[in-house]
């Protein structure tokens, strides 16, 4: 049997503020959180604080874009585009 010890590293911004990736992200996938708990290959430094107003835009742009992404497939489908074929971005 063996043991192992496992150490979670979690960031949490300030008070009224939220987490969010610092790098550039598409907007679908973009997160948005209260807590992020470090991956062993990940680091504080690929995120970033934003306040809960930049946090609410964000997700709002994020709905956006998956309700284009939705409304783009809709009109592939009327078109007649076979399942698992392309459907183009937006």
């Amino acid at each position: 049997m063996r043991q192992v010890e496992i150490v979670v590293r979690k960031l949490i911004p300030e008070e009224g503020c939220f987490l969010t990736q610092a790098g550039e992200v598409p907007a679908t996938d973009r997160v948005v959180g209260l807590e992020v708990a470090l991956g062993e290959n990940d680091s504080a430094a690929n995120w970033r604080e934003v306040t809960a107003e930049e946090a609410n835009a964000i997700r709002e742009a994020r709905r956006e874009a998956e309700r284009q992404r939705q409304q783009a497939e809709a009109e592939a489908l009327a078109a007649g585009i076979p399942d698992g074929e392309s459907v183009p971005e937006p």
